[in-house]
C-alpha cells in the first residue's frame, strides 16, 4: 500500500484518519519502494490509498506509476487505487486507463444511507466520479460499510448496488 497523502476532503463519521494539513509523498519515497522491492520475486499488488490519494494530484501519479512499472518491470505488478473519486479528472482517468489501474471507491448504499454515514453530499460527489470513470472506460468497484444504522436497510443497500451495476465488498463497522 502506498499512501501518497493522508489528507481527505470527506468527513466520514467512522474515519480514524487526519483530514487536512498533510503533504504529498515525495517521488524519492517511490524510488525507495522500487529499491526495496526490486530483488523480490513474484507478483506485486500496489494499492494507492489514503486519506484520499487523489489529493496528491495528477503529476504524482503520472510520475510514480511509470517509475514503478519501469523499476519493477521484471515482476508482475498490478495497480489499484481506493478513492472517494471527488478529485478525479479526465487526465487522471487517462493515466489510470493507460496503466491498467483498478479503481475502488466507498459507498454505503443509496444517497440517504451514504450521506447519513459519510456526510451530506458525499454520495453525489462520489457518483459523479463513478460516472466520469465509466465514461472513460474504467470500471469502479465499491467498499460498502455497514454500521448499526445501515444494517437494518440491508435489502435497500443490495438493491442499490444491483440497480447501479456496481460490484461491492462488504465491510462491517460494528461496536
Amino acid at each position: 500500500m502506498i499512501v501518497p497523502s493522508s489528507a481527505c476532503p470527506a468527513s466520514c463519521r467512522y474515519c480514524f484518519g487526519p483530514h487536512d494539513g498533510c503533504g504529498v509523498m515525495s517521488i524519492d519515497v517511490v524510488k525507495d519502494i522500487i529499491d526495496w522491492q526490486r530483488d523480490r520475486p513474484g507478483r506485486l499488488e500496489v494499492s494507492f490509498h489514503g486519506g484520499e490519494p487523489l489529493t496528491a494530484g495528477v503529476d504524482f501519479f503520472q510520475e510514480a506509476i511509470p517509475l514503478l512499472e519501469k523499476g519493477l518491470s521484471h515482476r508482475d505488478v498490478k495497480f489499484s487505487i481506493q478513492s472517494n473519486l471527488w478529485l478525479l479528472t479526465e487526465e487522471l482517468c487517462h493515466t489510470f486507463r493507460d496503466h491498467h489501474v483498478s479503481i475502488g471507491t466507498s459507498l454505503d448504499g443509496p444517497e440517504n444511507i451514504t450521506d447519513a454515514q459519510r456526510g451530506i453530499g458525499y454520495f453525489r460527489r462520489t457518483m459523479k466520479g463513478i460516472e466520469m470513470a465509466r465514461r472513460n472506460g474504467l470500471d469502479v468497484g465499491c467498499i460498502c460499510t455497514f454500521t448499526p444504522r445501515s444494517l437494518p436497510l440491508l435489502d435497500e443497500v443490495f438493491r442499490f448496488f444491483m440497480e447501479q451495476g456496481l460490484s461491492y465488498t462488504i465491510h462491517a463497522c460494528m461496536p
